[in-house]
């Protein structure tokens, strides 16, 4: 047997999760296999010089690579986290439903505070995603507040999940989350 088919079997028996699997093979694995070699530094220096300048940002195909890799992995992470938190968190019988989906609700929020510190400490410079934030900003401003208005519902403790709501308009729903 060779030494790829023998580094292949074993991830995929260490690693059950099938994209984390995936990604260490296609990612971790010959990265590694560069860095024993010494070819990283090389590497690393060519795909830093292939960019261009745009005012005081460098982009350089290192650094979209690096983008797309960590903060996808990133992001997948901060999702399954977020997933498994709020499974978690809405097992617990012992609270009610308004008070588990607000939790719920601001613990997404943190783990998206998270995600944002983890890519800032990797050295993904997020101050151009915030210029871009502005203008999304202005066309995000209605979802943004109807997502407060929905936790200012769900602390007030008026509405919950389940109850009946006629509006005056004449149509009528049930509240889900």
């Amino acid at each position: 047997m060779t030494l790829v088919y023998c580094t292949f079997k074993a991830v995929a028996y260490l690693v059950s999760n099938p994209v984390a699997s995936k990604a260490l093979l296609l990612f971790g694995i010959p990265f590694l296999a560069l860095q024993s070699l010494g070819v990283a530094p090389i590497l690393t220096s060519a795909l830093d010089s292939i960019g261009f300048q745009i005012g005081n940002i460098h982009i350089s195909l290192l650094g979209v690579l690096r983008v797309t890799v960590f903060g996808t992995f990133i992001f997948w992470l901060g999702r399954a986290f977020n997933n498994t938190g709020q499974r978690f968190i809405r097992r617990q019988e012992k609270l009610d439903n308004r008070t588990r989906e607000g939790i719920a609700k601001l613990f997404e929020i943190g783990i998206f505070v998270l995600v944002a510190l983890l890519l800032q400490i990797m050295g993904i410079n997020l101050t151009v995603l915030a210029v871009f934030g502005v203008g999304l900003g202005f066309g995000l401003q209605s979802i943004a507040s109807n997502f407060i208005s929905g936790m200012i519902i769900l602390l007030d403790r008026q509405l919950s999940v389940g109850d009946f709501v006629e509006l005056e308009d004449g149509r009528s729903v049930y509240v889900t989350a």
